[in-house]
């Protein structure tokens, strides 16, 4: 990898961790399918691991039972920033 591609992999990190921050200030959450439908982020987990290693940022994650669309159980994430203040974040 040159330095260059170097430099656009860390610009193009910093970008996205700009917008889940402001999307996290935002609106109340955010799943994987709204990252990936608005911002094309397809490794959502990753991104809040960086914010929450990096940035110290508090982020409640909770686990969301659904069904998909062949009415078969499945779970997903849901992620929210924890306000200073607020105890279970919501």
């Amino acid at each position: 990898m040159t330095q260059r591609d170097l430099i656009l992999n860390h610009l193009r990190k910093q970008k996205c961790l700009q917008m889940m921050r402001r999307t996290l200030r935002t609106h109340e959450s955010i799943t994987p399918m709204e990252a990936f439908s608005q911002y094309g982020i397809t490794k959502l987990a990753t991104v809040i691991s960086e914010m929450i290693r990096h940035e110290g940022m508090n982020i409640h994650k909770e686990l969301v039972k659904s069904k998909n669309r062949y009415g078969r159980p499945t779970a997903y994430m849901k992620y929210s920033l924890i306000e200073n203040g607020e105890e279970n974040g919501h």
